[in-house]
């Protein structure tokens, strides 16, 4: 914990607020924790898949003969064997390219065999004629009349109602937000400036890649092992996609090392399935190879965003126009979301009158763009971020005077419409994270006079994905201790442990009597997703909903024995007790005498759905609640900067964040400290280099993350305004903690230099020319 650091709010609280052992954390180090790459089961099989080499192509014929004479080989299969269609948003994606592929890297084939090197030989045996057709690999140009078309039967395809498409275009997905008169606004304002920004394709990067195993019952259900962050959407997707009942697909969260949004929906699943449809009943297992993470998996949606903003003299916003175009690639996964999302977040954590916004999720023949940790709003935080210091210094005002002008504050209102009314915290970000950096004082000199120094920041808020649902239960044994069952997912967020100190503060009973096991959608109940920051709040209110119905019950079965009425009584520290007494039964002690020496188990049940939530019009994008809360951040970078080279090295990044109540503070600063470091490596160096369709850099050899030595200082603040609706006040965290770094960097270096790159990522080739342009 960084010394400059800050205490979480006292409160009383027992266990909410204070330090605590990882749940995980012993298994993590000793190496028992089972991640989906450590499943083995009996008789299993090993898949490997044949990939298209070319972006857009007509297929003409697949000879399989000499692949299934191979010994060992026990399946194969291709889109024809399996005419099934998936995806989240819409329904678009077949298991196996069917007739045509969209992107280098789409599976052509597959195969599972006794072992990975045969299925690897069998592979290499397939012989596949393809006819090259064009392609369309720019966004701009792809949604121009008359461009090539990914797909032509747009129209076709199962699509949630939520989301607007254009049938023969490559529009998949269009948001809009109309608030106030937008012409009016840019007529009122004094200035108007317009502005263009992009970002890049940047990979996940976990270690542990895509990762599954499949098996058919006997009666024709299928039971799916994943390292998956969202097992319920995984049920409901392979569902619908093979016609099966719900109750006949299974899906078995294994430990997941790391996701980020790339195993938020189905990816290395349906062509296992395929597989394990044709394997006689023997489970297959698929592990995506790093090059393939690269070519088969999702990545973070490129973007381009046109900021046109109008405002008075002094600073003061009056008028916001975005067009925000998300490349999505070859299929929807989560891009028609992700646009989406972008739009509500677009004109940033501000005050404004007038909105117009346009967020267009396209189809090209690249890489797929999926759901990224901040699902759209750090590209368009890049944008509104950089544009606010850009506006700053052409009005010859102090970046902090500007954004403390038109920082929303409770009862104004967000682009959607929607009145803040708790939690905003947008203002005690940003004067928390100036205090802690010394923003407004000199930086020590560099070293050298071709070296200079700068100081920059950049504010941001972001919704959660609403209305969505969670169930937990809260099992209690006959000695007293607690099982939780959820679906939530462990992803190396430490969630487990924060459920575990919310049920404990509201039982009054030590952690260590408190465990909780892994998601199985056949026995751990519903939840939406582990996304999109919304666990400790959605999830955590249904813990305890769950814990107050156990503790109810307890109350009943100790009314009897206290000879008291139901409603005088209450439980607290383990376990029941009249309102003001002193004299208490354990919980333990009232199942042993209500059920016997043999004892029963109690289970508590809570769901929870924000409430009040509305979803927005399609037409206007006006919602009066659009989200269950709002998170707020302001980070503060100081960077040095060689003149000669280009080189960009970050020194200290202050990070500030309105999360709530804050449950475990040492967890909530390694969030922050990741998502800082993570938003490094997307600021200065992380770029996934896609020519024509086709990746150019599939390996950590050329593709560049952050290591241990290029993180800087890290102060993470915790700034606590709690939520009225969250448990104990908390909501969420983990999405902010990388959006404000990249703007913070480029507005840093602006300070240093005065040179400006609005292009993702600030390589020193670009930082060059930019100082060129500047006369640096």
């Amino acid at each position: 914990m960084n010394d400059q650091s800050t205490p979480t709010v006292a409160r009383g609280f027992r266990y909410v607020g204070k330090p605590a052992l990882r749940s995980e954390a012993i298994d993590k180090v000793t190496g028992t924790w089972i991640y989906g790459a450590d499943l083995a089961l009996p008789g299993m099989l090993h898949a490997k898949v044949l990939r298209s080499p070319y972006p857009h192509a007509r297929i003409v014929s697949i000879d399989l003969r000499r692949a299934r004479s191979l010994s060992g080989v026990r399946a194969v299969v291709t889109g024809d064997d399996v005419p099934y269609l998936f995806g989240s948003a819409i329904r678009d994606e077949p298991f196996l390219a069917r007739g045509k592929v969209r992107y280098a890297g789409e599976p052509v084939a597959a195969v599972a065999a006794s072992s990975e090197s045969i299925a690897r030989e069998a592979i290499d045996l397939i012989e596949v004629e393809y006819a090259e057709l064009a392609g369309v690999f720019d966004p701009l140009e792809a949604m121009e009349p008359g461009a090539v078309l990914v797909h032509e039967d747009l129209g076709s395809y199962e699509m949630e109602a939520a989301f607007n498409r254009y049938p023969g275009s490559n529009i998949v997905g269009h948001s809009r937000i109309r608030r106030g008169d937008i012409e009016q606004g840019f007529r009122e304002s004094e200035a108007v400036f317009e502005d263009v920004f992009t970002t890049q394709y940047v990979q996940h990067c976990s270690m542990e890649g895509h990762v599954c195993a499949a098996q058919l019952a006997a009666d024709g259900g299928v039971t799916v092992w994943s390292s998956c962050q969202s097992p319920y959407n995984f049920l409901r997707d392979l569902a619908k996609a093979l016609g099966l009942p719900y109750s006949r697909v299974r899906v078995i969260a294994t430990g997941v090392g790391g996701a980020f949004g790339a195993k938020m929906y189905l990816r290395a699943e349906p062509l296992t399935v395929a597989l394990a449809m044709r394997s006689d009943g023997r489970p297959v297992k698929y592990a995506h190879t790093r090059e393939e993470e690269f070519v088969g998996a999702v990545v973070k949606h490129p973007a381009h965003l046109t900021f046109k903003t109008g405002v008075k003299r002094d600073g003061t916003m009056v008028a916001r126009k975005v067009t925000a175009v998300y490349n999505t690639g070859a299929y929807g996964d989560a891009g028609p979301q992700v646009a989406r999302n972008s739009a509500f977040s677009g004109t940033g954590p501000y005050r404004i009158p007038h909105v117009w916004i346009d967020s267009y999720c396209v189809y090209t023949n690249n890489p797929i763009g999926g759901a990224f940790r901040g699902f759209g709003v750090p590209q368009a935080t890049w944008a509104h971020e950089s544009q606010m210091d850009m506006i700053a210094h052409r009005l010859g005002i102090d970046p902090v005077e500007m954004r403390m002008r038109n920082l929303l504050e409770p009862g104004d209102a967000t682009c959607t419409g929607e009145v803040l009314y708790t939690s905003v915290g947008a203002k005690q970000t940003l004067r928390r994270a100036i205090e802690a950096s010394g923003y407004g004082t000199a930086l020590p000199a560099a070293s050298s006079a071709r070296v200079a120094r700068g100081r920059g920041l950049a504010t941001m808020h972001k919704l959660t994905n609403t209305p969505t649902n969670s169930t937990a239960i809260v099992k209690m044994h006959q000695d007293g201790t607690v099982n939780l069952v959820c679906s939530s997912v462990e992803l190396g967020q430490g969630i487990n442990t924060v459920f575990r100190q919310i049920v404990a503060e509201r039982l009054g009973i030590p952690m260590e009597h408190i465990s909780i096991g892994s998601a199985d959608t056949h026995y751990t109940p519903y939840d939406q997703s582990t996304s999109g920051s919304r666990s400790v709040f959605h999830m955590g209110n249904a813990m305890l909903r769950a814990a107050d119905d156990l503790a109810r019950q307890l109350c009943e079965l100790a009314a009897p024995l206290l000879d008291a009425p139901v409603e005088r009584l209450e439980f607290r520290d383990g376990g029941v007790a009249q309102i003001g007494s002193m004299r208490l039964i354990p919980a333990k002690e009232i199942i042993e005498r209500r059920f016997g020496a043999r004892g029963n188990t109690l289970n508590g049940e809570g769901s929870f759905t924000p409430p009040g939530a509305q979803p927005p019009d399609k037409e206007t994008g006006q919602s009066s609640k659009m989200s269950a809360f709002w998170m707020y951040a302001t980070h503060v970078a100081d960077v040095e900067v060689d003149l000669e080279t280009g080189k960009v090295r970050v020194l200290k990044v202050v990070a500030a964040h309105d999360a709530g109540t804050i449950i475990h503070p040492e967890g909530a600063e390694g969030q922050i400290e990741g998502g800082v470091v993570q938003g490094i490596g997307a600021t200065l160096c992380e770029e996934m280099r896609v020519s024509d369709g086709i990746v150019t850099n599939a390996s950590f050899a050329e593709y560049k993350i952050p290591t241990t030595m290029d993180a800087p200082e890290i102060v993470p603040l915790l700034v606590e305004v709690p939520h009225a609706e969250g448990p104990y006040g908390a909501k969420g965290l983990a999405e902010p903690a990388l959006a404000p770094t990249a703007p913070a960097i480029a507005n840093a270096i602006f300070n240093a230099t005065g040179a400006r790159v609005t292009s993702l990522p600030i390589t020193p080739e670009k930082l060059l020319r930019a100082l060129k342009q500047a006369g640096k």
